[in-house]
C-alpha cells in the first residue's frame, strides 16, 4: 500500500514525468500517486494540498531532467535558491519529514553537485539516484519499483524469468512426466520388482508399518490344537496318516464337540480309505448332533467332488480347499474361490459380472458355512448360501488368472477370486490363551477349556512337518506351520478387514501424482546444493510410506510405493538433468 509523491518541474521535464506517472499509477493504483496535475483539482489550494501529499506519501520520486537546478526566474536567479519555489520546498519538507527520496535522472540528466544545491536540499545529493532513459524504459521502472518497495535490485526481472523458466520446465514435463509414468506402470504390470523379491519386502515394511489395526478381529474366537512333539512323545508315536491316527481324529472331534466348539477344522488330508473311517464318520455326526461343525480339508477335486475317503463324504462331511496361494512377504493370497465355468472365465470379455463360484477355501467354509454362490466382480465380493442368516457377502481383494498354480485344486488359467491375509504376530499363535497341545485335550479328565462360540482348528506343527512356510516382517525372517496360516485366515475373514489393491485406474493416476510431484521437486531443488536435494527427496519418500501405511491402516489400501516412488524419483532425475544444463549448472557426467 506504498504512496508516491512525484516531485518535478514541469519546464525541465513534463513529458518524462507523464509517462512515468501514468505507469507508476497502472503498478501502483489509482490514488496511490500524487501528481500535481492530476491530484489537485482546478480551485484548490495548491499548497495545502501539496503539505497534504507529502505528509502522507512513503516514497518522494523527484524527477532531475537536464534543467531542473539550472532554470532561472526573470531575474537570472536559479529558481532553486529563490524563495517561495515549489520544487525546492516539496524536496526540502521530503528530507526534513524524513522521507525516501528517490532522485530519478531522465533524458540523460547527470546528479547536480551538491554545491549547485541550497543548504536545505544538500542531503538530495547523497541519496542514490536512478536513470530512466527512454530506449529501455520497461528495465529502468522494474529497477524503479524494487527500490520504492524495497526489494532487491531486479526482482520483477527475476520474477519473470522465473514464470518463463516455469513455462519452459511445464512444456519438458508434459513429455517427461506421462513416459514416466508409462514405464512405472508397465513395470507394474509385468511386476519388474517381483523378480527381485523387493515387492514382498516392501508389502512387509508396509504391514508393519500399519500395525495391528489391519490384522482385523475375531482373533479370540480360533483356537489351534497343535499336533506337536510334545504329542507325539505322549502319545508315543509319529504322525504317519495311519489308520491308528483317524481313531485318534475321532476322540479328539468328541472331545471339542463336549466342550462345545461352534467349528472344528481339520488340516489334514483324509484322502484314501481307511479301515478307522467308520469310526471317524461316526465322529462327525455326534459332533453335528451336538451343534458343532466339523470342516475337513481337501487339497484336490475330482469333477466337482472333493477327494476325501467315501466313508466321510457319505456323512455329508463339510470341505474346504486348504491352499494357502501365493507368499507376499509377510502376506498371503489365499483363494477364497475361483470361477466354475473355467472356459467363460478365461474370456474377460465373456466373464460375467456375477459369476458362478467354485472350489471353496477352508478357512471360508469354517467361518461362515454354506457354500460359495457367486463372485461378483464390482464390489469385490462373493455371496454365500446355506450360511445362514446374517452371513454378508464376503469381501476379496483381487480376481486375476493363476499363472501356474501350485495347488492342486486349481488349475492353471483358473479366474481366482483371492484375499491378502494380513499375518497376526506369531506369539499370539503360540501363546497358551490360543494355542493347545492335540495329546492335552485326549487326556482323561474335564475339557482342557470351554469351547463354547469358538473355531477350533487342528493340524500339524511338529519339528519335521512338511508344511512349514518362511514369511518376512520387516528385516525379519519368520517360519509359521501351515495351521497357524489357516488360523490367521479364520481370524482375518472373521474380523472382516479386506485388503484390496488400487484398480489401474488409481494406480495410474497415483503414479501421475507422484510423477508431477518429483517434477516439481526437481524445478524448485535444480540450483539447491546436492545434501539438500538429495535430504528433501528421502524426506519426501519418508511422507509416502507413511501416507501408505496410514491408508493401509485406516483404508485396507494396499499402495504399490515401489512403483510410485519409482515415477517420483525417475521424473525427478531426468527433469532436474534438463533443467541443470538449461540453467548451465553443472550436471554430473553430462558437461554443462
Amino acid at each position: 500500500m506504498t504512496r508516491i509523491f512525484i516531485s518535478y518541474r514541469r519546464d525541465d521535464a513534463g513529458g518524462s514525468t507523464w509517462r512515468l506517472f501514468d505507469w507508476c499509477e497502472r503498478q501502483f493504483g489509482a490514488g496511490r500517486v500524487f501528481f500535481d496535475r492530476e491530484s489537485i483539482p482546478p480551485g484548490a489550494p495548491f499548497p495545502r494540498l501539496l503539505e497534504e501529499g507529502l505528509a502522507a506519501c512513503d516514497v518522494l520520486v523527484v524527477v532531475i531532467g537536464p534543467r531542473w537546478a539550472s532554470i532561472a526566474d526573470a531575474a537570472g536567479r536559479p529558481r532553486l535558491w529563490t524563495p517561495g519555489d515549489f520544487v525546492a520546498h516539496e524536496v526540502a519538507t521530503g528530507l526534513a519529514l524524513g522521507k525516501r527520496v528517490i532522485p530519478v535522472l531522465v533524458e540523460g540528466a547527470a546528479m547536480p553537485a551538491p554545491g549547485a544545491l541550497p543548504p536545505a536540499l544538500r542531503a538530495l545529493a547523497d541519496c542514490e539516484a536512478l536513470a530512466l532513459d527512454a530506449a529501455h524504459f520497461r528495465e529502468d521502472f522494474e529497477r524503479l519499483v524494487d527500490a520504492v518497495l524495497g526489494r532487491p535490485r531486479g526482482f520483477a526481472r527475476r520474477r519473470v524469468d522465473d514464470v518463463q523458466r516455469l513455462l519452459r520446465f511445464a512444456m519438458r514435463g508434459a513429455v517427461v512426466v506421462p513416459l514416466v509414468v508409462l514405464l512405472a506402470f508397465f513395470a507394474a504390470w509385468v511386476g519388474l520388482f517381483g523378480l527381485l523379491g523387493l515387492d514382498t519386502r516392501i508389502a512387509s515394511y508396509s504391514m508393519v508399518l500399519a500395525g495391528e489395526r489391519i490384522a482385523g478381529g475375531g482373533g479370540d474366537r480360533v483356537l489351534v490344537v497343535a499336533l506337536d512333539d510334545d504329542s507325539e512323545r505322549r502319545l508315543g508315536r509319529a504322525y504317519d496318516g495311519s489308520p491308528a491316527w483317524r481313531e485318534l481324529h475321532a476322540r479328539l472331534i468328541d472331545r471339542l464337540s463336549q466342550a462345545g466348539a461352534a467349528v472344528i477344522v481339520l488340516d489334514f488330508f483324509l484322502e484314501r480309505e481307511s479301515p478307522a473311517d467308520g469310526m471317524l464318520a461316526a465322529a462327525l455326526v455326534r459332533a453335528r448332533e451336538r451343534g458343532s461343525r466339523v470342516v475337513l480339508a481337501v487339497r484336490q477335486i475330482d469333477d466337482g467332488r472333493p477327494r476325501l475317503a467315501p466313508a466321510l463324504l457319505a456323512v455329508g462331511a463339510e470341505w474346504g480347499v486348504a491352499c494357502l496361494g501365493e507368499q507376499e512377504g509377510y502376506l498371503f493370497s489365499m483363494p477364497l474361490a475361483r470361477a466354475a465355468d473355467r472356459q467363460r472365465a478365461a474370456d474377460p470379455f465373456r466373464m460375467l459380472d456375477a459369476e458362478p463360484a467354485a472350489a471353496p477355501a477352508l478357512a471360508l467354509v469354517a467361518a461362515f458355512g454354506g457354500e460359495p454362490d457367486l463372485i461378483r466382480r464390482g464390489p469385490r465380493e462373493i455371496t454365500l448360501r446355506g450360511a445362514g442368516p446374517g452371513v454378508a457377502p464376503v469381501g476379496f481383494s483381487m480376481l486375476k488368472r493363476q499363472a501356474r498354480s501350485r495347488c492342486p485344486a486349481l488349475a492353471d488359467d483358473d479366474v481366482v477370486a483371492s484375499r491378502l491375509l494380513p499375518l497376526s504376530p506369531l506369539a499370539d499363535w503360540r501363546a497358551p490363551a490360543r494355542r493347545h497341545a492335540y495329546a492335552q485335550w485326549l487326556e482323561a479328565g474335564p475339557p482342557a477349556a470351554d469351547l463354547r462360540g469358538r473355531l477350533v482348528i487342528v493340524g500339524l506343527a511338529t519339528s519335521s512337518a512338511p508344511d512349514e512356510h518362511t514369511v518376512r516382517r520387516g528385516l525379519r525372517t519368520e517360519d509359521r506351520f501351515g495351521v497357524e496360516l489357516q488360523a490367521d485366515a479364520m481370524r482375518n475373514l472373521l474380523g472382516g478387514t479386506v485388503l484390496r489393491p488400487p484398480g489401474w485406474p488409481a494406480q495410474l493416476a497415483a503414479m501421475f501424482a507422484l510423477a508431477a510431484a518429483g517434477g516439481l521437486a526437481a524445478f524448485f531443488l535444480a540450483a539447491r546444493p546436492r545434501v539438500v536435494g538429495l535430504v528433501a527427496l528421502a524426506a519426501a519418500a519418508l511422507a509416502y510410506l507413511g501416507v501408505s501405511a496410514a491408508l493401509l491402516a485406516f483404508a485396507g489400501v494396499l499402495l504399490n510405493p515401489l512403483y510410485d516412488l519409482g515415477a517420483f524419483l525417475a521424473a525427478c532425475w531426468l527433469l532436474g538433468r534438463l533443467e541443470r544444463k538449461a540453467a548451465g549448472i553443472p550436471v554430473p557426467g553430462g558437461g554443462q
